[in-house]
């Protein structure tokens, strides 16, 4: 999606005699470039609850948009017994956009928590698993923020084997927003719909409501994929795969679909997968080449 990349991360698993931790990592591509922070504070029970404190900036230029990011954030993290992972945060950001005909700026504080759980019988090639994500934040002029909005997000992505060689994968993904001025909301809170981990056949965040003919982002996504793979020896799979979805304004607009196979190779340092995807919904029925590498969960 970013195109070429270089990334590199640095970090200390035991700081100082408390058992704190930091990371420090970096990313360089044509089109997002971060650099981030984060220390970890471990607590009385140290597997399972900590506080971390993160800082980062961002950058982000795409052909119809582009943005600057700042972000502090503050996190409470306790993994409950039932294995689900509750996080409650507050962030603070400022952000400097460009976006079809709006430019402006954003500072926003966001209250939130988020929900984690994944489950899976190999961490890297899994025949059976799961992972869940359900987040809610939101911003009030109360609390210092330009503007007032609410937001949930859930993300989800099942895994499971119904015949010997065969993999069935199902991920699905939602969201919402609600603000009373659209144009106020920063590029990096609104709902885009397109690439690799979304609908393939189409470009990163290309689909999404325009304006003038360029794509600004919408208040709403609703994302689905279904993918059956095959595979052939110890190291190589095939795969079909069809997509739908995107980013709206009105519950009721039209979703985009893609169809596409794929090919899989088991490698050293997890799957790569090298997709081709055709959209069905456009008179242009071109197709589009996909890239990825890292485990399914």
């Amino acid at each position: 999606d970013t195109g070429p990349r270089i990334s590199g991360l640095v970090s200390n698993r035991r700081t100082g005699s408390f058992g704190h931790r930091y990371r420090v990592d970096a990313l360089i591509s044509e089109v997002r470039n971060q650099v981030g922070l984060n220390y970890q504070i471990p607590l009385d029970t140290p597997l399972t609850d900590r506080y971390e404190a993160s800082a980062g900036y961002q950058t982000e230029d795409l052909d119809e948009m582009s943005s600057e990011l700042i972000l502090l954030e503050f996190k409470r993290v306790y993994v409950k017994p039932d294995r689900w992972t509750r996080t409650w945060y507050i962030k603070a950001q400022h952000e400097s956009f460009d976006i079809g005909d709006i430019s402006g700026t954003s500072t926003l504080i966001l209250p939130g928590v988020r929900w984690e759980q994944s489950e899976a019988d190999d961490p890297i090639f899994p025949n059976k698993g799961f992972r869940m994500m359900a987040d809610l934040s939101f911003s009030t002029d109360f609390l210092f923020s330009d503007t007032t909005l609410v937001q949930g997000l859930f993300k989800t992505k099942w895994i499971f084997s119904p015949f010997e060689r065969f993999r069935v994968i199902l991920r699905g993904d939602a969201g919402v927003t609600w603000i009373n001025e659209f144009e106020e909301l920063p590029t990096s809170l609104r709902f885009f719909a397109g690439g690799d981990q979304s609908v393939r056949g189409f470009g990163y965040k290309s689909l999404g409501p325009r304006e003038a003919g360029e794509v600004i982002g919408g208040e709403y996504l609703l994302v689905g994929s279904a993918e059956l793979e095959y595979r052939m020896s110890e190291e190589w799979l095939v795969a079909i795969f069809t997509d739908e979805g995107n980013a709206f304004d009105e519950i009721d607009d039209d979703l985009e679909n893609s169809i596409g196979f794929g090919i899989r190779w088991l490698s050293p340092i997890g799957p790569v997968r090298i997709d081709y995807a055709f959209p069905t919904t456009e008179d242009d029925f071109d197709g589009r080449l996909h890239i990825y590498i890292g485990p399914d969960l």
